[in-house]
């Protein structure tokens, strides 16, 4: 407990399918290293598990900004997909 504060339950980060900080933290450093495979981590197999954690966090919160943008402009989907 810090100085007339409570201690917030640990930051959930962002969620897409329970990936969340929490979760990641649980999973074995192989698991991880598949998920960010899946997500197209360069070099996920040879990072630290807290290197991974990061960079998976990273990787989703851009996945979930761009799939907002193409909700919120359609025009931008149909450009991406052309990619």
């Amino acid at each position: 407990m810090v100085r007339g504060r409570t201690r917030a339950a640990e930051p959930e980060a962002v969620e897409e399918n329970g990936l969340n900080l929490k979760a990641l933290k649980e999973k074995k450093i192989s698991d991880l290293a598949l998920i960010g495979k899946n997500f197209n981590i360069e070099g996920a197999a040879n990072m630290r598990k807290q290197e991974l954690i990061f960079a998976i966090l990273q990787a989703l919160r851009a996945r979930l900004e761009e799939r907002k943008l193409c909700e919120q402009f359609p025009e931008y989907a149909r450009v991406m997909l052309k990619r």
